[in-house]
């Protein structure tokens, strides 16, 4: 299967990630976790509310920027394969026969 037919099956999905067990993400992520626990424990019904609003809100923006960076990157990279496969013009000469 190719790669557009991989990602228009769903075989692909640039969203999903793995965490290694013991990398620097897995234990940062484990530690913000402790630290989100100990801070709402110690919110009113109220503040929690606020504070999971709060915490959507901060998700959604990491989302959004997220997805504008993806996108930005795969244009680059379609770019920087057009520039390849285009002869584009060189002030260098080539340097092995056949190369242009």
């Amino acid at each position: 299967m190719t790669i557009l037919e991989n990602l228009w099956f769903g075989n692909i999905a640039p969203v999903d990630r793995k965490l290694t067990r013991g990398s620097e993400v897995k234990k940062i992520l484990e530690a913000v976790t402790a630290n989100e626990d100990i801070f709402t424990a110690e919110l009113s019904a109220e503040g929690q509310r606020a504070y999971t609003e709060y915490d959507k809100l901060i998700s959604k923006i990491s989302e959004i920027s997220e997805c504008d960076a993806f996108g930005k990157g795969f244009r680059l990279g379609a770019r920087l394969m057009l520039e390849i496969l285009s002869e584009g013009n060189t002030q260098m000469p080539t340097i092995i026969d056949g190369m242009g």
